[in-house]
């Protein structure tokens, strides 16, 4: 699907949002329940979709204030997640997670 990198990186962003964290950090706290990844999953799939892995970076002040988020996909969930912190940073912003795996 030609849409599917810009669709799942807006997915990203938005799961990212509105849990006031990173996706990849949503993925390692439901690891053990799949169950209830699936139902997130499902229940948001009238709002645009949830995201549970990485990619979504989610993007704030100093002070801890969240701005914003950005999601990113394309390449591998390390390349993803490496990708928007770098452009946030580049931006002035802090992020979570403080930095990529790569």
């Amino acid at each position: 699907c030609a849409n599917g990198p810009a669709a799942f990186a807006e997915v990203k962003a938005t799961t990212a949002a509105s849990v006031h964290g990173n996706t990849r950090d949503l993925k390692d706290r439901y690891a053990d329940r799949v169950g209830q990844v699936v139902n997130m999953v499902a229940a948001n799939q009238p709002n645009g979709g949830f995201w549970v892995g990485a990619g979504g970076v989610l993007i704030t002040l100093e002070d801890g204030t969240v701005v914003g988020a950005v999601g990113v996909s394309g390449g591998s969930a390390d390349e993803d997640e490496h990708c928007g912190v770098t452009a946030a940073h580049n931006a002035g912003f802090s992020t979570s997670p403080a930095k990529g795996k790569i």
